[in-house]
């Protein structure tokens, strides 16, 4: 049997574990703990495990957090959630794909001379086409005090060779990939072009959302995902 879930949740460049603060009361009255990851741009990192007991285990991810996330990891999921994600941060065709990568150079210049200007920039285009509210505007300068801007660089440069070895998720029997219809960061056929790789990949595109998900749209996210909790078998 398996009396215990465990869920572990990735964010993505330039955001910190609390992305994931209104998901965790709402896995919390399932009986299910959810464990944080954390990079360490703003602060101490903190890198989740699994516990060695026998359990159903889940996975979500945000953006470049599912490149964050360990195989190992991908390998014992039984569910896992892929909001704004991609194989490759460059889309393939190559006239798209180099102006992705202009893109890109330009964004690495902004953060390179301002890391504040270019969080702010990047943060402000992530809730698009929402305003950034202002709470999380007061939060991300709290957080900017301990900002670890080489290692924000150093994942940022990675982003431009950023390409997921698909083979661990092609064997997983749940696959939830949910997506913001406006993304402006990542645009919806990126990751229509992962879940069509998926043999039990599921897609919803959330209407009006941007890159910022799990921040802005977590309960559209958590009502899709509710269902395939339900349906996690129990032996």
């Amino acid at each position: 049997m398996y009396p215990v879930v465990e869920a572990i949740a990735y964010h993505g460049w330039g955001f910190d574990h609390s992305c994931w603060q209104l998901w965790k009361p709402a896995f919390e009255r399932q009986g299910i703990a959810l464990q944080g990851f954390d990079r360490g741009y703003f602060g101490h990192p903190a890198i989740p495990r699994f516990s060695p007991v026998s359990s159903r285990k889940i996975i979500l991810t945000h953006s470049y957090g599912l490149h964050l996330c360990p195989l190992e990891h991908l390998h014992q999921a039984d569910l896992i959630v892929i909001l704004s994600g991609f194989q490759s941060f460059h889309p393939s065709q190559p006239t798209a794909r180099r102006r992705s990568q202009l893109t890109l150079q330009r964004m690495i210049r902004q953060f390179d001379h301002s890391p504040k200007l270019g969080l702010e920039t990047f943060h402000a285009t992530c809730y698009a086409p929402l305003a950034w509210d202002g709470d999380a505007v007061q939060n991300l300068q709290t957080k900017i005090d301990w900002l670890h801007a080489d290692l924000l660089l150093q994942d940022l440069r990675a982003l431009d060779t950023a390409w997921l070895d698909i083979a661990p998720l092609t064997t997983r029997s749940k696959i939830l990939v949910i997506q913001g219809a406006s993304d402006r960061i990542t645009p919806p056929e990126r990751a229509q072009a992962l879940a069509q790789q998926l043999p039990t990949g599921h897609y919803i595109e959330v209407p009006g959302a941007g890159h910022a998900l799990p921040l802005t749209h977590w309960a559209d996210g958590w009502r899709s995902l509710v269902p395939l909790l339900q349906d996690l078998p129990t032996a």
